[in-house]
């Protein structure tokens, strides 16, 4: 399950975030921009997320995930068209004049702290 490894680098870099910004957690929530074609399993990554939160500032977070669609965009009609699964023809006029774009992202969009711990720490 290649989601564990992708839950334990988010993880890591959510510390790193709220480290730079001079910030303490916990975090109460996670916003993820991931793409339909990215290979990403989403139920198998929110149970990743569940088996790794606990003992680290995330312990008590919520994981918003938003669906990307790729883009179909067609050689032959010019058209540009959101697709939620892989084409090898134009979905509008049936040309295999086509290409895939977008839909593999994995981004970190959010990280929300509880109401309070977002000033930077005293020294």
């Amino acid at each position: 399950m290649h989601e564990l490894s992708i839950v334990e680098s988010l993880l890591e870099e959510v510390q790193k975030q709220i480290e730079a910004a001079g910030c303490r957690g916990p975090v109460v929530r996670l916003g993820l921009r991931i793409g339909r074609f990215s290979g990403v399993s989403i139920e198998a990554l929110r149970f990743a997320f569940e088996l790794a939160k606990p003992g680290t500032l995330l312990a008590e977070a919520q994981l918003e995930i938003e669906q990307v669609a790729g883009l179909c965009v067609c050689g032959a009609c010019g058209r540009q068209t959101p697709v939620e699964q892989l084409e090898v023809v134009c979905p509008v006029c049936g040309s295999p004049e086509i290409q895939l774009q977008g839909g593999q992202e994995l981004i970190l969009e959010s990280i929300e702290l509880q109401e309070g711990s977002a000033e930077p720490e005293q020294s």
